[in-house]
């Protein structure tokens, strides 16, 4: 079979061909030999899409001399920045690591964690020259929009840097705010300019930043460098959903101090041994920080230190709304500032209890749901199928049919178990025994499992699963019926718009709700409240 190269015109011959790469991508111009007997490197297309393939691609690149129908090619070599598979099999995975490994850290367990406590106790106390220039790119940017678009449009940050759990070379996460478009990224509004992520990444070029690179995903961004301030950042377009997860956080932030030097401390023992790495570039995906953040408020949740910001009664919710992908999301949760835990931990406590509840007492894999929603981590139904593909259970507090950690493989999850062992009771000072700890930590849980109110939500999830079993039994299937048959949780929600009657507001919501969609079939529509930033 022969082929024409669309930049060369070269024939070549197809040598051989796997069905697909890892990332599903079809294999490049890889599968490719060269007929021609002069030395040659790996052709790739000039296509900016196939050129993407390329980057993201798990097979190797081929240099150096490939002769057409030899047994054995002149000076073959095989290289790649990915984790190879098959025969092309020479970088190892970061997840598998020798019996005979040493720890990754070159000081010993307890020098290493009295060093990342001394970190994490100062996570607060960041540089002022580093906060200076954080928002001199921030008002670079602002200016850049301002100028090229509208003074309309707000650039703010989210992620890590909002809810100030950083290092100081730390990228920024920036989201362009679309005043007429306050629900967020609705697909059927992107008429403006600014959703144009090719023009965004043209015009921050040509302002000087560096290392421009648009990246089409599921939320399209642009990742950029400041020269100015040698500062890494990514920005979008009205993502809104990044901003209220990172307001989240915070407010769990500020009401039990103790969880950012925790957050801190995770991050910087994960990121090393490779477990706080979501990208499948380098082998397979582990957790990502937002992940590790819930799962820590999921932790203090269920000894009761944190409370359920999320849980409102019916008759205080108003609605509010944000767009995402799979539709509208209600993101709203309180705001509690009088809050006091029942029991004060030391950081070092927490720490230990974090680690032994992820590496001794997390059912896995996936049994027990963590959904700080709930409040409390859900201990295992008898009823419930568990041979589904999550290894850890963690569901999003605003997308309810979303299993953040999906794509983590068991092999990262043992060796995230393995090493929170690892490093669990190096954490507690030499006089404070671990018993003395569980028991401790054993009083605080079950006083939360105990409660009138934590039964009740276990009783009704059971019984919830019990009459769904044509749902395959699957929590994120469970909550997507209810969000979509009862109306969204547990509030009624009543379809209104701008041509919608407000005689909403007086009459009977259900038979409005009726009308209105007897009305429209096929669509549907939500009241929501603008959230002011």
């Amino acid at each position: 079979m022969r082929y024409i190269s669309r930049t060369r015109q070269i024939p070549f011959v197809e040598r051989y061909l796997p069905q697909k790469t890892e990332n599903a991508y079809k294999r490049w111009d890889l599968e490719i030999v060269k007929l021609s007997h002069f030395p040659s490197s790996l052709l790739g297309s000039r296509n900016p899409r196939a050129r993407k393939d390329q980057l993201s691609s798990h097979w190797p690149k081929l240099s150096g001399r490939l002769l057409h129908l030899q047994a054995k090619p002149h000076s073959l070599s095989v290289s790649t920045n990915a984790n190879p598979r098959n025969k092309y099999h020479k970088k190892k995975d970061p997840l598998k690591r020798d019996d005979n490994q040493t720890n990754p850290h070159p000081e010993s367990f307890p020098e290493v964690v009295g060093n990342l406590l001394q970190d994490a106790q100062e996570v607060n106390n960041l540089p002022s020259s580093v906060i200076r220039d954080r928002y001199k790119t921030l008002s670079r940017v602002q200016a850049l929009i301002s100028d090229k678009y509208s003074s309309n449009y707000r650039v703010r940050l989210f992620g890590s840097t909002q809810y100030r759990v950083s290092s100081p070379s730390s990228d920024l996460d920036m989201v362009v705010l679309d005043h007429q478009n306050p629900q967020g990224l609705v697909k059927k509004q992107r008429s403006s300019y600014i959703y144009n992520i090719n023009v965004l990444g043209g015009h921050l070029r040509r302002a000087g930043f560096e290392n421009v690179r648009v990246i089409h995903a599921k939320v399209p961004i642009v990742k950029f460098k400041d020269p100015e301030t040698g500062l890494e950042a990514d920005i979008n377009i009205n993502d809104r959903l990044g901003l209220f997860n990172s307001d989240l956080i915070k407010q769990y932030c500020d009401i039990y101090p103790l969880l950012r030097p925790m957050l801190a401390f995770i991050k910087s023992w994960a990121k090393p041994l490779g477990h706080n790495k979501p990208s499948t570039i380098d082998g397979s995906p582990t957790f990502s920080s937002y992940a590790l953040a819930l799962m820590t408020i999921a932790t203090l949740q269920n000894m009761g230190l944190l409370p359920n910001l999320q849980d409102i009664h019916p008759n205080q919710k108003y609605d509010q709304l944000v767009w995402n992908k799979n539709g509208f999301h209600d993101v709203q949760f309180l705001r509690r500032r009088d809050w006091k835990p029942p029991f004060d931990l030391s950081l070092q406590e927490a720490l230990y209890a974090w680690f032994r509840y992820w590496g001794t007492e997390y059912q896995y894999p996936g049994r027990q749901i963590v959904d700080i929603k709930i409040g409390f981590i859900l201990p295992p139904l008898p009823s419930e199928d568990h041979t589904k593909e999550w290894k850890v259970r963690l569901i999003d507090p605003f997308i309810r049919s979303r299993v953040i950690t999906k794509g983590i493989t068991s092999a990262a999850v043992h060796r995230f178990s393995e090493d929170c062992q690892a490093i669990m009771y190096h954490l507690l000072p030499p006089d404070l025994a671990a018993s003395t700890v569980d028991a401790k930590i054993a009083d605080l849980r079950d006083s939360v499992r105990s409660s009138t109110r934590t039964q009740s939500i276990i009783s009704h999830h059971t019984k919830v699963i019990e009459s769904r079993r044509d749902l395959g039994q699957n929590y994120h299937d469970i909550i997507t019926v209810e969000e979509e048959v009862i109306g969204f949780g547990l509030r009624k929600k009543v379809a209104t718009s701008d041509d919608v009657p407000k005689k909403v507001e007086e009459e009977d919501e259900d038979k409005v709700l009726a009308e209105i969609l007897a009305e429209r079939p096929g669509r549907s529509w939500v009241r929501y409240r603008n959230y002011k930033y």
